[in-house]
């Protein structure tokens, strides 16, 4: 009787060994540069959660995240993946609808030093401040990554009491609530409970879970870049921004010619138009406005990170829509005593921003309430283009 040949056996668990121990940026090869400008853009979330992909494509000269929401998500000619091509930056989008500041800080958490001296836009919406409604819980989980908040509480570089206010927020998701390893890690760190003595082999544990996370990550990054069938934009001169503007303006007027807001005419028939009288005069602004949101606190989580990794961030504060604004009741005086509370957040952590207030007036700046228009995005963009070449490392 031959005995049992172990080799094979061997070799495959070294072999194993060797690619779960090896970093992830070891990977990198596999993604091309032009693959990177290509996907850019695409609008799936497992794209905006990736890490690896991210990771890669900051550390691209010339690739600029925007991190946003559902307002990157209106693609047209004037959009920045449409109007920047390589010879001036290629955009990245860091965005899904409903993401809030809680859901930007894991994201840099998990990229940790990849962003050091990078320059990244970060879009203030305005509305994420103004809402004390609680957010519906289905769009947290979905929005959540197991693998970002793993990252977060094994970065040494954050500090503790950023990691403490990160982890009681999280604590808030109830797909992070209910994973049992990560709850816990969590809750040692938000000081809500101390890991037993007898316990200690849940932190190399968790440690192991996000090595085979980030291996995760590696495949789905491969599969998404190979499923991307987006072309390779080429390069164009810079835009013309007064032309582009007047006919960013002239399409805004003709798409939004059925109301007196500026607001799209499928919006406006669809979402505003039966419910007119039910929304006049109803924001009631009622006691301590501007309310100190969660959205607050998680923006102070991100601007705590972003120094922390030495990022550079153009942030873009985006005004709320003025006239339709006046009518709900949520006039001039609030405004501008919301645009002073976030301005005064980020100006506090040191940062400038490009400060879009005092365009509320403007008719179609706003495609809707919320979203920034065609001719708003021509404006935002040559602003954001000055920040990036006036300042550029």
């Amino acid at each position: 009787m031959n005995p049992p040949k172990f080799g094979p056996i061997y070799l495959a668990l070294l072999l194993f060994s060797i690619l779960f121990l090896l970093p992830e940026r070891f990977f990198a090869f596999l993604v091309t540069d032009q693959a990177l400008i290509k996907i850019s853009s695409s609008p799936e979330l497992d794209r905006f959660k990736n890490v690896m992909l991210q990771e890669k494509a900051f550390r691209q000269e010339g690739v600029l995240p925007f991190y946003g929401s559902s307002t990157l998500g209106f693609i047209n000619p004037y959009h920045p993946s449409q109007v920047f091509t390589p010879n001036q930056f290629t955009p990245y989008l860091v965005n899904y609808a409903a993401v809030t500041n809680i859901f930007h800080a894991m994201n840099v958490a998990a990229l940790g030093d990849t962003l050091e001296h990078k320059k990244v836009v970060i879009l203030l919406d305005t509305s994420d401040f103004a809402n004390r409604n609680k957010p519906d819980p289905n769009v947290l989980n979905n929005l959540f990554s197991k693998l970002q908040a793993y990252r977060m509480l094994y970065n040494d570089t954050i500090g503790p009491d950023v990691k403490k206010r990160a982890a009681a927020r999280l604590l808030t998701i109830e797909k992070a609530k209910n994973d049992w390893l990560l709850a816990s890690l969590l809750k040692e760190t938000a000081g809500e409970e101390e890991l037993p003595l007898l316990q200690w082999w849940k932190k190399p544990l968790g440690f192991l879970e996000m090595k085979l996370l980030e291996k995760q990550d590696v495949v789905k990054m491969a599969s998404l870049i190979w499923h991307n069938k987006a072309p390779m934009p080429g390069n164009k001169p810079d835009p013309d921004w007064k032309a582009l503007r007047l006919k960013a303006e002239q399409e805004a007027e003709k798409e939004s010619n059925n109301n007196p807001y500026g607001i799209v005419n499928a919006t406006y028939t669809k979402e505003v138009e039966k419910k007119l009288d039910t929304w006049k005069g109803s924001w009631n602004p009622g006691n301590n406005f501007p309310w100190e949101t969660a959205e607050y606190g998680d923006l102070q989580i991100l601007l705590d990170e972003l120094k922390a990794f030495h990022a550079d961030p153009i942030f873009v504060l985006i005004p709320r829509k003025g006239e339709w604004s006046d009518y709900i009741g949520f006039t001039k005086k609030y405004r501008n005593l919301l645009y002073a509370k976030i301005r005064g957040r980020v100006t506090a952590a040191g940062y400038q921003v490009i400060d879009y207030s005092d365009r509320d007036y403007d008719k179609y700046f706003l495609r809707d309430q919320y979203h920034l228009g065609k001719p708003g995005w021509v404006t935002v963009e040559e602003g954001i283009l000055n920040e990036y070449r006036h300042t550029r490392h």
